[in-house]
């Protein structure tokens, strides 16, 4: 259950309406009523913003009404003027990394975005994370800074003492996360095996709206998305789909044994249960239908 922003929760059903608008907005909703201006479209409108999917929604609700909530407007409307910043900050980036020969990677946002219908303005994010090799770290940072980017952080004594494998950077208009590990704090890191150098060994390149760049291969970006999941809680559509949509792309076997390569078996396990409790079972690329047992095995 997703908790509806005012201590309580929000009704199952429309959980599960929303959950099959996320995973095909162009049908609309299945069952259209004269309810839908009303408590209903309320109870959407507010679980969808809880779920940052409120662009799914969008698009599913312009089948059946010929204004739709103002905030789903604005919603769509950022949604889209990220994605275009983003893409123009990505641009410069491959340039500048590529020039320098420093292998790197994108993760989640619109590397993820491309696998979602109308991605653009149904996958919202607010940064672009970036991986780098930690030998490269120096040299990606001083990069950066020469086409424009400042870095955020301000309490370097934290970052140390804590671990952080990211470092936050902005231009005024686009945050890029720049990562050296996708497992963020140095505690997490001891259980969970990411190993960067070959993450962007395996990495790919493909088409991210209209941009070119490296992304993780589709084994490598299930297990990060599944372990990403699995320490912010699982709570939320939008990084229930990423795992969902990921998990669609590899075969079940490779992806339980990579999860326990990477020691995230336990933490996969719920992230993945809830993943098919709203979007249903998982379908390979072999055609086989699996679910959170079949792909992580018995977490206990």
């Amino acid at each position: 259950m997703v908790a509806d922003g005012r201590g309580g929760d929000l009704g199952e059903h429309t959980m599960g309406v929303l959950a099959g608008i996320v995973a095909d907005p162009d049908r609309g909703l299945d069952h259209p009523t004269d309810d839908s201006s009303g408590e209903l479209l309320a109870e959407l409108v507010e679980l969808a913003r809880c779920n940052r999917v409120e662009g799914s929604l969008a698009i599913a609700l312009r089948r059946h009404l010929t204004e739709i909530p103002a905030e789903l407007e604005m919603a769509c409307r950022r949604a889209s003027l990220v994605h275009l910043r983003t893409s123009r900050a990505l641009g410069s980036i491959a340039a500048a990394f590529d020039e320098r020969g420093i292998p790197w990677a994108v993760v989640k946002g619109p590397a993820v975005s491309r696998l979602w219908p109308h991605g653009t303005v149904t996958r919202t994010y607010d940064d672009l994370d970036v991986l780098v090799s930690p030998c490269d770290l120096r040299a990606a940072a001083d990069v950066l800074q020469q086409i424009g980017f400042a870095h955020r952080n301000r309490n370097w004594g934290g970052f140390t003492e804590l671990g952080v494998a990211e470092i936050p950077f902005d231009d005024g208009s686009v945050v890029v996360d720049l990562h050296w590990n996708l497992v963020a704090l140095l505690a997490q890191r001891r259980d969970l095996r990411l190993d960067t150098v070959d993450l962007l060994r395996r990495a790919e390149t493909v088409d991210l709206h209209g941009c070119t760049a490296p992304v993780l291969s589709d084994l490598d970006a299930f297990v990060h998305l599944c372990c990403h999941s699995g320490l912010a809680g699982a709570r939320n559509l939008r990084i229930l789909r990423d795992v969902h949509l990921t998990a669609a792309l590899v075969d079940p076997d490779d992806a339980r044994l990579a999860l326990h390569d990477a020691g995230c078996e336990r933490l996969a396990a719920p992230v993945l249960d809830r993943a098919v409790r709203w979007f249903g079972p998982v379908i390979s690329p072999d055609g086989i239908e699996s679910d959170a047992r079949h792909i992580c095995g018995n977490p206990n």
